[in-house]
Parts: structure tokens; sequence; C-alpha cells
């Protein structure tokens, strides 16, 4: 589609849905997405490719675009009827977080996409976002490299941030989830 197509809400796309999974579950099978795909630790051009291997298109909203729309998106993923998807990114977001983003989209097509045409907006902190974000912090940071970086930079978050170029927000996440399940 093209990104012209996907600035408004399309009939017959219905919201996402939680898929209900524990957490740890979610986490480890986005760890498990990123040994098989090789691309945790790839800048944003590999992830781009990446999507696209997965069927996904990814689009760049200008600031123009973004401040006509921003009351419907942020990021939005639209999956459509034959199983590509689109994804939407403000092209003003920072490398890390745009990195970031591209994942977390990817997240709800391995997570909620199985309904047919569906849409994600990245918005606030429900069950569905959380467990997008679980994905992607699995997918970006496996547990073992995790650990093996807070142990040589000393849990230094901007080094953090760094080694693994997401936001520091997102470090932040990643070590929560280390504390609350032990990941």
């Amino acid at each position: 589609m093209k990104l012209t197509e996907l600035l408004e809400i399309k009939s017959g796309y219905k919201p996402m849905v939680e898929c209900g999974c524990d957490l740890k579950d979610i986490y480890k099978l986005g760890e498990e997405k990123s040994r098989i795909d090789a691309s945790s630790v790839l800048g944003v051009g590999a992830l781009h490719d990446f999507i696209g291997g997965q069927n996904g298109t990814i689009h760049y909203i200008d600031m123009q675009q973004y401040k006509e729309h921003q009351d419907i998106f942020d990021t939005t993923i639209y999956v459509h009827q034959d199983k590509t998807f689109d994804v939407i990114i403000p092209l003003h977001a920072i490398f890390i977080t745009q990195r970031y983003k591209m994942i977390h989209e990817y997240a709800h097509y391995v997570l909620h996409s199985d309904k047919g045409m569906c849409y994600a907006c990245h918005r606030g902190n429900n069950d569905i976002e959380k467990e997008a974000n679980t994905f992607a912090l699995g997918f970006l940071m496996p547990a073992k490299l995790f650990e093996a970086k807070q142990k040589k930079y000393n849990n230094n978050i901007n080094s953090l941030v760094i080694a693994f170029l997401v936001p520091p927000e997102i470090i932040k996440d990643r070590i929560t989830l280390q504390e609350k399940y032990g990941l």
C-alpha cells in the first residue's frame, strides 16, 4: 500500500487484541526469533531489510504528515488479508528509537495478527503494548548477551544504550523485566 492510503484507519481493519500469553514466554519467543533471524545487533538498514524479508514494508512519515495525523499515529502497523504488513514510523524519530519501533511493530505482527485484517497504533501501556514491548526486549536484548554487557559496563545505562542501540527508557524497561522475571 502507498503511505497516503495508510494515513487513515481503513474500514475492515480491526484493532489487534492481546494474545494473553505469559510475558516470560513472549520474551523467550523474541529471543528465539532474534537467534533465528540474527538481526538483533544490526542497524536500522538491516532491520528494514529484515522486515521486508518477513513480508513487511516500512513507511516513514515526515514531520508535516506526523503533525497532521498525530491524533491517529505515532507508530502503526497494518496487517492485510494476505498476511503482508505495513509499518509507519515517524522519520523524525532518532535512529535508536526507529530501530526499537521496527521490532516493536514486528512483535505485533508475530503476536497479534492472526485475526485477519488488523492494525495497532502504538499508544499507552495496555496489555497489547506490554506484549509487543516484551517481545522487542527479548529480540533486541537476549538474556545472556544483556547480562554480559551489564557486567562489562557495570550496569551503566548510557553504555548499555550504545551497546544495544536502544533508547535509555528501553534499557530501564529491560532491567525491570530482568528484576521482575529473572530474564
